[in-house]
């Protein structure tokens, strides 16, 4: 290899370095509060880790735009993800500045049927496939109580028991006050704007995949107001 090649290979490689640790160091507080939340939030959450450092990504994201609004998310489960929006708000900015609302039925999917497809039908025939999770359900009790644990107060993340279809239209006038920022569903998106969650915009979606159709467990769907 000539001296001139090895110079611009030598160039390249340098820059390339450069980039690295300039990212590695813009993440490295972020992976600091990330880890921690791994750790407090073990077990509480269905989600790879991936995802949910997106979404936490995306929150600070808003919250320093000072995108105005709510946090809302539909179908929690444990409620790790949605804890984890308000925790990390606590751990970068001292405080949680961006309310979350948590909804689930916390009685797990409802009955497929034939027009959910073969899949839907499956996934909940398949008790002890290790991604049944109780055909998603969880005590709302225990998310509750670790809600507590984890110092999370009602002002701060808001636990909401029910069918959407009863829950939300009844949250809504609460909503629409300050607006919706981020929107994290796993649920029907029929009527979402009658529900009062229609005025999110700028989809992301991820790319887990999920069984029950009818549900949306066709992939991780985000939306958000910035």
């Amino acid at each position: 290899m000539s001296t001139g090649m090895s110079t611009v290979k030598t160039s390249l490689v340098a820059r390339v370095q450069r980039k690295l640790r300039a990212s590695m160091s813009r993440l490295r507080p972020h992976q600091k509060a990330f880890a921690k939340l791994h750790h407090d939030l073990a077990g509480l959450s269905m989600i790879r880790k991936p995802a949910l450092e997106f979404t936490w990504r995306e929150v600070l994201r808003l919250i320093r735009a000072d995108v105005p609004g709510h946090i809302v998310e539909c179908g929690t489960w444990r409620g790790g993800c949605s804890s984890g929006m308000a925790l990390v708000q606590r751990l970068v900015f001292g405080r949680v500045r961006g309310k979350v609302w948590m909804f689930d039925s916390f009685q797990g999917l409802p009955d497929a049927s034939a027009r959910d497809g073969q899949a839907a039908l499956d996934y909940q025939q398949n008790v002890n496939a290790p991604n049944y999770y109780d055909n998603c359900r969880a005590s709302h009790a225990q998310v509750v109580a670790d809600a507590l644990r984890l110092g999370l107060g009602d002002d701060e993340c808001k636990i909401v028991a029910g069918w959407f279809e009863a829950t939300l239209p009844t949250a809504r006038p609460a909503l629409e006050r300050e607006g919706i920022a981020f929107f994290a569903h796993r649920c029907r998106l029929v009527r979402a704007g009658a529900m009062g969650v229609g005025n999110a915009r700028a989809v992301c979606v991820s790319m887990r995949r999920y069984p029950h159709r009818r549900l949306l467990y066709l992939g991780w769907m985000y939306e958000s107001r910035a």
